[in-house]
């Protein structure tokens, strides 16, 4: 009968192998213990009193691999000790000659440290893939707030619209929160994408040369305009630039999302700065703002996906909270990196590293 709570392995066959070490309490460990030593005692006595070319060190085998399986390290090596010191005590009394001694000590050291390590590579493997569960939970439970409070406002916003005839001032207003919340979702949307196939190792890149100033002009230009409307001066740098292979529409998606971060947290006055640096065998470009910096308690988790420099957990600011995730996933696509390489109180500074091209080493 199989009752819940009864044993200390509750688990079909198949589970069981593929969860080592699954006795946990004091009393299932020693009765494991003492059975396994048990087992090694009978061998080195049933060496003694049988006749000679008769051995049982398979079973000692056994009793370490039971041990190894099931117990802690600190368990399980006297458990092997006993076992490698099995052959030599049975020399001692006569009851197996000393090449089947150093043969059965070999085959105890084998086993024991085949048996160690594979209980070490199931261990981290489960460990990963619970790991890796935790954050599909978690990274699903935040993509379904980002979605759902978009929709949730278009639907609001549709309902009264439809409640009754309005002027066409008021329809264009609504419309017109109704595009904001799109755009928002296609940007989640595009982001949630861009990270599934980083994740799947399928990122896409139709790479070419470039000429790394060019696309900080280009991203420039994008960014004129809304700078100028949030009162901000956008700054290029001369710097010295590098050609790289890249994809031009992913790194220019990079800089676009340095440059919103940096324009939507600097004050009115201040200034966002791109400059262009070649740095051995990388291409550096950055992006710094003389805004109010980071917060100490995100930096850690600022690429991760769905944190802000506003908030280290939901997002409290007009973004999705992937622009940096998605930014350090293309700079990876790359073969590159993205960092955070200062902050304090007068400002940011990201820096997107790109390997330049063997031609311009």
């Amino acid at each position: 009968m199989n009752r819940a709570g009864r044993g200390q392995i509750n688990l079909p066959f198949s589970e069981f192998l593929a969860q080592p070490q699954r006795v946990k309490s004091w009393q299932g460990r020693a009765v494991t213990f003492v059975v396994c030593i048990g087992v090694i005692v009978g061998v080195l006595v049933g060496e003694v009193v049988t006749p000679e070319q008769v051995t049982f060190g398979g079973f000692s085998l056994l009793a370490v691999l039971a041990a190894t399986w099931l117990l802690p390290l600190s368990l399980s090596l006297p458990v092997t000790a006993a076992a490698l010191a099995m052959p030599f005590v049975a020399v001692q009394y006569d009851a197996v000659d000393p090449l089947t001694a150093k043969f059965q000590f070999s085959a105890t050291v084998v086993a024991a440290v085949m048996a160690n390590l594979m209980v070490r590579a199931i261990r981290s493997t489960t460990e990963a893939r619970q790991h890796t569960h935790e954050q599909l939970l978690h990274f699903t439970a935040d993509a379904a707030h980002e979605l759902r409070s978009p929709l949730t406002l278009m639907r609001a916003t549709l309902e009264h619209m439809v409640r009754r005839p309005r002027s066409p001032e008021d329809y264009r207003q609504r419309a017109e929160t109704v595009l904001e919340e799109v755009d928002r979702l296609i940007r989640v949307t595009n982001g949630l994408l861009t990270l599934a196939q980083s994740d799947a190792g399928s990122l896409a890149l139709s790479t070419e040369r470039c000429d790394a100033l060019r696309l900080v002009s280009a991203a420039r230009s994008r960014w004129r305009q809304p700078a100028d409307t949030a009162g901000v001066r956008l700054e290029a740098d001369a710097g010295t630039g590098n050609e790289v292979v890249c994809d031009p529409a992913m790194v220019g998606r990079v800089l676009d999302n340095l440059l919103e971060n940096a324009i939507r947290h600097t004050p009115r006055g201040g200034t966002v700065s791109m400059g262009v640096q070649a740095a051995g065998d990388t291409c550096d470009i950055t992006v710094s703002d003389t805004g109010c910096g980071i917060p100490p308690a995100i930096r850690e988790s600022l690429f991760q996906r769905f944190r802000t420099a506003t908030s280290g957990e939901r997002r409290t600011s007009s973004g999705t909270g992937l622009g940096l995730a998605v930014s350090a996933a293309v700079a990876a696509a790359h073969g590159g990196a993205i960092e955070l390489l200062s902050t304090d109180a007068r400002g940011t500074a990201i820096v997107l590293h790109l390997p330049v091209t063997p031609a311009s080493v």
